[in-house]
């Protein structure tokens, strides 16, 4: 898997690459098991690192031909500003709704651009994005190539969208029309060879092949037959536009170096067949720079009145410190919002009465202590060493939300800042993060920074077999790391 992704993102850069990926529902993944498909993994996770490799990935089986004809011929947009021109408010409309699906905008129209459009057709027509000609055309209908070369000048397009009925003026109104459609054609033509923006063309007649829509497709402007068709080529032109402009700015991946204390405690880990206890996880993530609230671990009652006293009557949480107990929460060894010798000292009995109870023969060593961190917005990070891409990262909105809504982005390491910015804008719920109801904006370079030096980590110590931060706490001015599980591989032992 490491190595079709390597080489998948060498060839992108030259050449355009289309995936579709089956198995993208629960059944279709049990079809799978009795085949070879058993070792395609996650969907979701296959196809973010198909799309971090330069991929352009297809949600169904009829979108292949159609998207490698688009890139194939049109390569790449700048960007996803598509300016769409129309002779039918109803296409315009429904165009509008499949782009703004895929992720693609309208482009905003200059002023200038706008004047231009006025002067050639109807006063009742709409010079706004979608462009509606309003009948302008039914008489001659090169005036639709004319509407193309004015938009495709403006500055605010990155591509060019007709969709109507061109090719079949002749057909549905009059046959003296074919000339004028013939010219629009030629037009049409010569105007993708002198722009770098794509035209793309839907028309109601393409499937009859028409003259003018077969001089042109002979010509290398695609032509389809479906909205829908036309607005994957559009999204995957923008996509892969994106994707190579920020490529070209990739600097190349340093991994960090493993410090002398962290490898001994991993091997310390290993030899006991255990994993890293919190404290120990969080005090990894600070030796390589990831700041951890202050914290310490209390391993007798006689220690909480001086605890006590180093916090203060700030808030504080207690959890429990046990390599026998994974899931502090079930085992009663969590207890939050404390404040005083008196409440740490009964939140400790509890504590230790509950994990008794859950596992008579658990090894407590102490709880740790640490102050209740300010509300924000939380999120996951993980890491786990997928059998068939080796390490990959993950993030999403965290605490309960990562399972009730499996809104999380995959990207494989090594990770660039390209890849840890694209994981973030690629959450559904990222409006949460630009701030709603009044709520600040999280901090989301201190976001892109925590995720490289998770990935930094990953990549010095391949003893890390799985890795989850969460809740990672985001705010206004950086983040907090409420929770931190690192899982050890086991030692091998020869006989």
């Amino acid at each position: 898997g490491r190595r079709f992704l390597q080489v998948a993102r060498d060839v992108t850069a030259v050449k355009p690459v289309v995936v579709y990926k089956s198995g993208s529902t629960e059944q279709g993944q049990k079809a799978a098991s009795s085949h070879t498909g058993a070792l395609a993994g996650s969907y979701q996770m296959t196809v973010d690192l198909l799309r971090q490799s330069g991929v352009s990935v297809v949600q169904y089986s009829d979108e292949i031909l159609p998207v490698a004809e688009g890139l194939g011929l049109l390569q790449k947009a700048r960007g996803k500003r598509v300016a769409v021109i129309a002779d039918g408010g109803g296409q315009a409309t429904i165009a509008s709704d499949r782009l703004a699906e895929a992720g693609l905008t309208l482009a905003e129209l200059s002023e200038d651009t706008r004047a231009q459009l006025s002067a050639i057709l109807f006063p009742q027509a709409s010079t706004l994005n979608p462009v509606d000609v309003a009948g302008s055309s039914d008489a001659n209908p090169s005036l639709l190539a004319k509407c193309m070369e004015i938009v495709a000048a403006d500055d605010n397009v990155d591509s060019v969208f007709l969709v109507g009925m061109f090719g079949g003026y002749s057909l549905r109104f009059a046959e003296s029309l074919l000339g004028d459609e013939m010219r629009g054609a030629e037009a049409m033509v010569d105007l993708s060879n002198a722009t770098t923006k794509p035209l793309v063309v839907y028309s109601l007649y393409a499937p009859i092949k028409p003259p003018a829509l077969r001089r042109m497709h002979e010509a290398g402007l695609p032509i389809y037959a479906s909205i829908e068709h036309a607005v994957r080529v559009l999204a995957a032109l923008g996509e892969r536009g994106h994707y190579l402009a920020e490529r070209e700015k990739q600097a190349s991946f340093t991994a960090a170096s493993p410090a002398a204390s962290v490898q001994a405690m991993l091997a310390s880990a290993q030899q006991e067949g255990r994993d890293l206890l919190e404290y120990e996880a969080k005090a990894l993530l600070g030796d390589h720079g990831i700041a951890i609230p202050r914290e310490c671990v209390v391993r007798g009652a006689s220690e909480l009145a001086q605890v006590a006293a180093e916090f203060g009557h700030q808030p504080l949480a207690m959890k429990v410190v046990s390599k026998d107990i994974l899931h502090k929460s079930d085992a009663g060894g969590v207890k939050l919002n404390l404040s005083g010798e008196a409440a740490l000292s009964e939140a400790y009995q509890q504590i230790m009465t509950s994990a008794q109870a859950y596992d008579p023969s658990a090894e407590v060593e102490g709880v740790l202590v640490t102050p209740m961190a300010k509300k924000g917005v939380e999120v996951i990070i993980g890491m786990m060493r997928d059998p068939i891409f080796g390490p990959v990262l993950m993030f999403g909105l965290g605490g309960i939300f990562v399972e009730l809504f499996e809104d999380v982005a995959f990207r494989a390491l090594p990770l660039s800042r390209f890849d840890a910015a694209g994981m973030i804008d690629q959450i559904k719920a990222k409006k949460v993060f630009e701030g709603i109801r009044g709520a600040e904006a999280i901090d989301k370079e201190a976001l892109i920074e925590l995720l490289l030096k998770v990935a930094h980590i990953v990549e010095a110590y391949p003893q890390i077999q799985e890795l989850d931060l969460n809740p990672v706490i985001a705010y206004p001015q950086g983040y907090a790391v409420v929770d931190a599980r690192v899982i050890v591989a086991r030692a091998t032992h020869s006989t």
